[in-house]
């Protein structure tokens, strides 16, 4: 059975340069310490500006739902 992937980043986090998207499994790899942290499931290392922006948009997500 395989573990469900996240559904906003599938499991490895978010590129650290360009647009703000999810970044492949491959990539993550390569990108290792510089891929920006999910705020869903945890995947990734950096914790930057970016970071901040999606765990934002995280907790503004989380408000609408109540």
């Amino acid at each position: 059975m395989k573990d469900k992937k996240c559904e906003m980043c599938y499991g490895f986090g978010f590129w650290s340069i360009g647009n703000l998207v999810p970044i492949g499994e491959m990539d993550s790899e390569e990108w290792a310490k510089r891929v920006v942290k999910c705020p869903w499931c945890g995947a990734g290392f950096a914790e930057n500006e970016r970071y901040k922006y999606l765990l934002d948009t995280k907790t503004k997500m989380e408000e609408k739902k109540k």
